[in-house]
């Protein structure tokens, strides 16, 4: 997934988490190959969205990862308590011409405020398991309106399979420590009986190489705008 690393690929997430320290790179070139793939990145004119960015590492890294095929990437979180982090972020990856500036949107109306059929990509990274169903929802929503023809939809972290089976024991502890905390709307969403469920009913199909097997038992699932 991606090429080698060489110096001049490296550069510090200046205000990064710890997690999004450790997975931005692993998770910009697991979805690398399916941005090469799209026609818009020949071009240089692949868009893409980013829901719940936090810091932007995963923007900075993402438009770091794909220069030259990304022509601009619009980061949105619930609050704008880490923008200032984003736009460094974006600096110290060189990339503050792509990573526009970010913008606040709720998960769950993004549908309500996202332009229609203005991005080839839509990322969401370690959201689904720490907020509401509706927010979920939401996200598919403003996918089925905001994704051009053919558009991706990158959805990143832990999930169960096949109706609730866990991946292992270190992700059913997880599990109950989200669910203790907050039992209606925290703990692992299922692949099978819900997020490919409901990507069907906004019109999105999981692409082939859905889902991609990521480290420490995380998946990246991937759908497609029909």
């Amino acid at each position: 997934m991606g090429a080698t690393e060489t110096s001049g690929d490296r550069f510090n997430l200046v205000a990064a988490s710890e997690a999004a320290t450790r997975n931005a790179r692993p998770i910009a070139r697991a979805i690398a190959p399916f941005v090469r793939a799209h026609a818009a990145s020949a071009r240089g004119m692949f868009d893409f969205y980013e829901l719940a960015c936090g810091d932007g590492a995963h923007a900075a890294m993402i438009a770091r990862e794909l220069q030259g095929a990304v022509r601009a990437y619009d980061p949105s979180d619930l609050t704008s308590s880490r923008f200032d982090a984003v736009r460094a972020n974006a600096r110290g990856a060189g990339v503050e011409d792509v990573v526009r500036d970010a913008r606040t949107t709720d998960a769950t109306t993004m549908a309500d405020v996202v332009e229609a059929e203005a991005y080839d990509g839509i990322v969401v990274v370690n959201m689904c398991h720490i907020s509401s169903r509706n927010a979920v929802l939401g996200m598919f929503a403003g996918a089925k309106k905001a994704l051009r023809r053919g558009g991706l939809l990158f959805a990143y972290g832990p999930f169960t399979r096949d109706g609730g089976k866990f991946s292992g024991p270190g992700d059913e502890k997880f599990d109950a420590s989200l669910r203790s905390r907050d039992p209606v709307n925290f703990g692992l969403v299922d692949v099978e009986t819900f997020m490919d469920v409901e990507a069907a009913r906004c019109g999105l199909v999981p692409d082939e190489e859905h889902p991609v097997a990521m480290p420490a038992n995380n998946l990246l699932l991937v759908y497609r705008k029909a």
